[in-house]
């Protein structure tokens, strides 16, 4: 049932963030930028707004540290970006797919992935040492 919890606080904190991204986005785009540029416009303005909300509400559960998480979901974010604007890129071959339509089914698929790497990874509690378990293994997995 947690997981089920989890799983829509990250879709209502995604879910406005992906608002955020795609109207920051589609609003450049009224000015001639093309999807690609407006589509890295749109992940900067939701990037803060991303972190923040599912630090402290999405998996606000965990036992985390804020500066390891940051890292984390930033390499997550921006790994999750490049592989969005490949994407981005190949959709718009496609001449008959609008930029906009192009641009929302890219969020949405990028999002799911987010989703999976941000609970299993970037948002993850740090295991706790088991008695006779590799202590230094776990510091440097997970920093502490």
């Amino acid at each position: 049932m947690r997981g089920l919890f989890q799983l829509l606080r990250f879709s209502a904190v995604g879910g406005a963030a992906t608002l955020l991204h795609y109207g920051v986005a589609a609003t450049v785009m009224l000015f001639d930028a093309t999807a690609l540029m407006a589509n890295t416009i749109g992940f900067a303005g939701a990037f803060g707004f991303g972190f923040l909300g599912h630090q402290r509400f999405t998996f606000h559960d965990g036992d985390t540290c804020g500066q390891r998480s940051l890292a984390k979901y930033c390499a997550v974010s921006l790994g999750s970006f490049l592989s969005g604007q490949t994407l981005l890129a190949l959709i718009l071959t496609f001449p008959w797919m609008p930029e906009t339509t192009a641009l929302f089914l890219t969020i949405i698929l990028v999002a799911a992935v987010n989703f999976l790497l941000s609970r299993n990874w970037a948002f993850a509690a740090a295991p706790k040492p088991r008695p006779g378990g590799d202590a230094k293994r776990a510091k440097y997995l997970y920093g502490e």
